[in-house]
């Protein structure tokens, strides 16, 4: 980036994000200090480098980029997982990250569901198989949220990316399996929490360079015990559950996506019984797994906890194996190809 660039809330000093006031009437940044209650979470701006030509993504309201983080990181002082600290002390001064800030555009309203979302990480803490936030600069104007950083992207990509390698069978199905194993442990793991994802779709799954897949996004997501004026806005319709709809039912068991057709037609798509077809080289056991999955009664479809239970049956059929993706953290390699899944080791 060159030069320097002022926005309201922050200006960015070579890729360097300050909060500020804006400007005054003389055009010269005004950074007064901004009172905000302090909790363990917080990060100093000082400490966090945005780098403004590594764009991750940008969605309607909020943008990601790469960016740096320089001393504590608030996640390694409050979690108690032992992985997290062992990963902890293999850190370096200076944290490669992700951040995610609200666009220059956004209201008060987007500004206090990104708080919430904040709010929902924090209950969240750590998973091996959830992106995890490292800790947040609160703002007036624009916060921004430090997240772990994934340099494969996310699953979507990845396949379509791939397409040929999948079909030719130099990916496996064993791989995608094996993604789909670690999506459910993750899952599980933010259903124990009393949360709701809302937008679980392979675009929110991520990969990191040791191949493990992670949730991401947690912006739409709701605390189950939450009112329907929470619950209600903009949801992703089709992939989201029948249920909700209409009655704005939300539960863990309505967190499975469905047929990519015309929105307006969905509803009664879903309701005269049609499915997804089965999709070209899927076991016939991970379809039923599906079917399961599309159930219309919510409380016969299968819970995460039974989900990764019969997909540790398939991979045992397919591998002899089961779990999720052997980590190889010192591999330069981005290839899925590289990738297979073994037994597991530590949750």
């Amino acid at each position: 980036m060159d030069g320097n660039r002022t926005y309201a809330g922050y200006v960015c000093v070579r890729n360097k994000v300050f909060i500020c006031g804006g400007t005054n009437t003389e055009g010269k940044v005004v950074c007064p200090k901004i009172k905000m209650p302090r909790d363990a979470w917080m990060i100093e701006p000082s400490k966090v480098e945005t780098q403004e030509d590594r764009l991750l993504g940008k969605g309607a309201f909020s943008e990601v980029y790469v960016g740096f983080v320089s001393g504590r990181i608030p996640l390694f002082e409050i979690s108690r997982n032992i992985e997290v600290h062992l990963h902890s002390n293999s850190k370096k001064d200076v944290v490669e990250v992700a951040v995610k800030r609200l666009q220059g555009h956004a209201t008060d309203r987007d500004r206090e569901d990104f708080y919430r979302e904040i709010e929902i990480m924090k209950r969240l803490e750590y998973n091996l198989h959830i992106v995890s936030m490292y800790g947040y600069v609160p703002s007036k104007f624009v916060p921004l949220m430090i997240l772990e950083y994934c340099k494969l992207g996310d699953i979507l990509k990845s396949l379509t990316d791939n397409e040929e390698n999948f079909k030719s069978g130099a990916i496996g199905i064993r791989e995608i399996t094996s993604f789909a194993w670690q999506v459910c442990d993750g899952m599980s793991y933010v259903a124990s929490k009393d949360i709701v994802h809302r937008d679980l779709a392979a675009r929110n799954v991520l990969l990191t360079k040791s191949h493990k897949a992670k949730i991401a996004d947690f912006g739409l997501a709701i605390k189950s015990d939450e009112s329907d004026q929470v619950a209600r806005g903009l949801l992703p319709l089709k992939w989201t559950a029948p249920e909700a709809f209409t009655n704005f039912d939300f539960s863990s068991k309505r967190q499975r996506p469905y047929q990519d057709i015309a929105s307006s037609d969905l509803v009664n798509y879903l309701r005269e019984g049609n499915r997804l077809p089965k999709p070209e080289l899927c076991p016939d056991e991970m379809y039923e797994l599906m079917e399961k999955c599309w159930n219309m009664n919510p409380e016969d479809r299968l819970s995460f906890d039974e989900l990764k239970s019969e997909i540790s049956k398939c991979l045992l059929m397919i591998t002899n194996y089961y779990g999720y993706l052997e980590a190889h953290e010192d591999s330069d390699s981005d290839n899925l190809s590289d990738i297979y899944p073994v037994s597991t080791t530590l949750e």
